[in-house]
């Protein structure tokens, strides 16, 4: 069973695994240079607006960014997606990490989607291969075909509160995904995780 704790930390079994993010800062693919406690709360803050939303529990007296609401309405209207969950841990068995996808979604077509959710002014090249790896997670743990992936990010002061972001081919962001989680483990010695 996957479990997190307070600081972040998953364990599988009682065993601690990486986290994806963890992954991405320890092989260099996240610089933190510029990162400030402010900015993650504002993420987080962003997230649960987006989560009590689609809920139907939202307090629009919170919310001070109503745009990253309206956003989000529009990408789920404009794309035909129905949110089946929100932070859903995930645990891949097979490449020993785990991780927290923003969004599990189905289209019009019945199709599964993870959407990861980006509130930053920022795209980096990084945030498709997270995307890509918490959905062969979902996959693995789940015995079901790799979903359809994808990131939106929600802007506050645009004509287009959102721009979203479908990953494909896959194939081509799978070989890279797990070429990061493999080099992970070469430099922290998981050789036993490595077949």
């Amino acid at each position: 069973m996957l479990t997190i704790d307070d600081d972040h930390v998953y364990r599988w079994e009682d065993e601690v695994v990486p986290g994806v993010n963890e992954i991405f800062k320890d092989v260099g693919l996240i610089d933190t240079t510029y990162f400030k406690p402010e900015h993650a709360e504002r993420g987080k803050r962003r997230h649960k607006w987006i989560e009590d939303f689609d809920a139907g529990t939202l307090d629009w007296s919170e919310v001070d960014e109503p745009n990253y609401i309206v956003g989000w309405q529009e990408f789920l209207a404009d794309n035909g997606m129905e949110v089946q969950a929100h932070e859903l841990q995930v645990y891949n068995p097979d490449w020993h990490y785990a991780g927290t996808l923003d969004v599990l979604a189905t289209d019009g077509d019945g199709d599964e989607w993870i959407v990861d959710i980006k509130t930053s002014a920022s795209s980096y090249p990084w945030h498709r291969l997270q995307t890509t790896m918490y959905g062969l997670a979902y996959a693995d743990q789940s015995n079901r075909p790799l979903p359809r992936l994808g990131t939106v990010y929600l802007r506050e002061a645009k004509k287009k509160q959102f721009h979203f972001k479908p990953i494909i081919p896959y194939d081509a962001y799978v070989e890279d995904a797990l070429g990061v989680v493999r080099a992970w483990q070469y430099k922290n010695g998981k050789w036993a995780w490595i077949e």
